[in-house]
């Protein structure tokens, strides 16, 4: 897929949809989600000036100003389907020192072909769907879960004036004809809260969330709390299920008798479970060296990362001790079979803490 300065320069600016939702054609973005990186690198290499902002600053996103759109985003979240498709919802690109610094409220779907895990410049498909601010505002840094042909978005971060503390949003996400629509609850609910994890819970036919952040001002700062909270679907109420759960960190670490020995990567395959039920948390294309993965476990959130010498394990929630135990000793135990540290070298499991 190739591109000209006059199309970028054409097709270039975010734009809000006028239906829920609205297929966008805009070959410009679709060439951005397919090459990936930020719009300074597109416009560098397409030879383009970087001065064609009027003022400085993007007016968050929905001014005048507009920045030009991008795929290169935090906060966004990725949802694989049964079919293949990777849909992905909204997220936020860099911060409001940035020129292209804006909040998205759109959905990518993402086909890639066969078994390739991702889209190319050539290969797979990309569907682009924009929304009407009133039906869907600017989205990041809140969560999704798949209860089947639905996608529920819970809370958010968004634009310090788009922000209703004391209020948790929900929407539903139709993954057939990729609708949007709000969803009322009641009862007692979280909060305004983001980097959060929701699961399904199909015995309650409900949503769990925990590990959230609350913002309670507008303008402020946000507490983390360890609180759990359910959301009924029949109902759309809230119930706090617990006033605190238990947060647990482990540490992996390693001794080394052999000089210029270094520790293996992670994967997948390093970090997965053997015997206990487990879905991978999507996190989209990392960056290099960022070796990091998110697992949810009985639907708890897990983190296992390099924290630089130490591989860290951080728990959200309530698994039992024994099973943590074994499951981040499975973690030592295939870190030792990778890697010659030797003789007395070890892989040390510490904690929890």
């Amino acid at each position: 897929m190739e591109m000209t300065a006059e199309t970028f320069l054409k097709f270039c600016k975010r734009r809000f949809g006028t239906s829920n939702p609205q297929r966008s054609d805009n070959p410009v973005w679709e060439w951005m989600v397919r090459r990936g990186g930020n719009p300074f690198i597109a416009r560098e290499s397409l030879g383009l000036e970087d001065d064609h902002f009027e003022s400085e600053g993007p007016d968050f996103g929905y001014g005048p100003n507009l920045p030009d759109w991008c795929f290169d985003r935090f906060g966004m979240t990725r949802t694989r389907m049964p079919d293949g498709r990777i849909i992905c919802i909204a997220g936020q690109h860099e911060d409001s020192y940035d020129p292209d610094f804006c909040i998205y409220n759109d959905v990518i779907v993402l086909t890639p072909n066969g078994n390739e895990a991702w889209v190319t410049l050539d290969t797979g498909k990309v569907e682009i769907y924009t929304y009407p601010l009133e039906d869907f505002t600017p989205t990041d840094h809140h969560a999704t879960t798949r209860v089947g042909d639905s996608i529920y978005i819970i809370g958010n971060w968004g634009y310090p004036d788009h922000r209703k503390p004391g209020t948790t949003p929900v929407h539903r996400l139709d993954t057939e004809t990729y609708r949007i629509d709000r969803v009322h609850t009641t009862g007692e609910h979280p909060g305004w809260i983001r980097n959060h994890h929701a699961s399904y819970e199909p015995t309650n036919n409900a949503i769990i969330v925990r590990g959230s952040s609350d913002i309670r001002l507008a303008h402020g700062s946000d507490d983390r709390s360890t609180s759990s909270w359910r959301l009924k679907l029949e109902t759309h109420r809230w119930i706090r299920v617990k006033e605190s759960e238990p947060q647990t960190l482990y540490n992996v670490r390693w001794s080394i008798s052999e000089p210029n020995v270094y520790p293996p990567s992670l994967t997948r395959e390093v970090v997965a479970p053997s015997t206990l039920p487990f879905e991978w948390i999507e996190l989209g294309p990392l960056e290099e060296g960022d070796e990091r993965f998110q697992l949810d476990i009985c639907g708890v959130r897990v983190e296992v990362c390099d924290a630089v010498g130490v591989y860290t394990v951080r728990v959200e929630g309530p698994i039992p001790e024994r099973d943590l135990r074994n499951y981040v000793q499975e973690i030592a135990d295939r870190l030792f079979e990778l890697t010659w540290l030797g003789p007395g070298g070890t892989w040390k499991v510490e904690g929890p803490y």
